[in-house]
């Protein structure tokens, strides 16, 4: 038996990890009855994204002001249940996968910056009133008035 040799690029291991990630949620989604469906509670907990999917592929910036704290710009308990409402409304495991992508986004901040998000707007897991799923993924960065640079070398 042969182990097969084929050498991956970046963007196929990337695109890999979100595709593993969106069929890890199916299975949480598929074992679970109609009311679990529903009320989006097919298990699987919202850090399964931190196991499934390396750092090096989502953390796509930093604060000006510098910072270690992994902030996630759209909370993953939101994009878990998202994937869950797409998986009920008849959408495949690879919509499911670009939808992570697009919305599985780290920015480092300082823990001043989280706790303005978390504690003083309130938006620890959730997103600005009116936003929805194909808007600006940063809207709580702007929200809270926080500046970004964005690594150059980010696929």
């Amino acid at each position: 038996m042969s182990i097969d040799q084929r050498i991956f690029t970046k963007k196929e291991k990337i695109q890999e990890a979100f595709r593993r990630t969106a069929y890890v949620l199916y299975s949480h989604w598929r074992i679970s009855n109609k009311e679990e469906k529903e009320k989006l509670e097919c298990g699987g907990h919202s850090r399964l994204f931190e196991v499934l999917i390396a750092d090096s592929y989502v953390i796509k910036g930093k604060s000006l002001n510098g910072g270690t704290y992994r902030e996630h710009i759209v909370p993953c308990v939101m994009i878990r249940d998202r994937a869950y409402l797409m998986f009920n409304n008849g959408y495949t495991i690879e919509d499911v996968a670009d939808m992570i992508e697009k919305n599985l986004i780290i920015i480092l901040l300082t823990k001043q910056e989280r706790e303005k998000i978390d504690n003083e707007l309130k938006l620890k897991t959730k997103m600005p009133d009116g936003w929805q799923f194909g808007d600006d993924p940063y809207a709580r960065l702007k929200m809270a008035n926080i500046e970004v640079e964005l690594f150059s070398n980010h696929i």
